[in-house]
């Protein structure tokens, strides 16, 4: 009994610590990184992110992408895709009796 109440709490601390860096995530006056060109000298800002696995909308979406992105560049060959979508019926799908 004692194990799964400290297991609990383990896991509820997490995602406590999760949901406080989903707050920061993206936020400038929780640091941020800055980048100049040293040609024209324009800037260019970027906040922190929280990097939560499945928690962080903004972050999943730029996992996602950056996935898709090196699977395209590395993994699959170079050659044109269709995306084809084959449905059926519920009455068609579903096991006969």
């Amino acid at each position: 009994m004692m194990v799964r109440v400290r297991a609990a709490a383990r896991s509820g601390a997490r995602l406590a610590r999760r949901l406080r860096g989903l707050l920061r995530c993206g936020d400038f006056e929780h640091g941020f990184l800055r980048f100049a060109c040293r040609r024209c000298g324009e800037e260019l800002r970027v906040p922190f992110s929280c990097k939560a696995r499945g928690v962080c909308p903004s972050c999943l979406g730029r996992r996602m992408s950056e996935t898709a992105a090196g699977w395209l560049d590395h993994l699959l060959p170079a050659v044109p895709y269709r995306r084809w979508v084959l449905s059926f019926r519920s009455s068609l799908s579903a096991p006969s009796t």
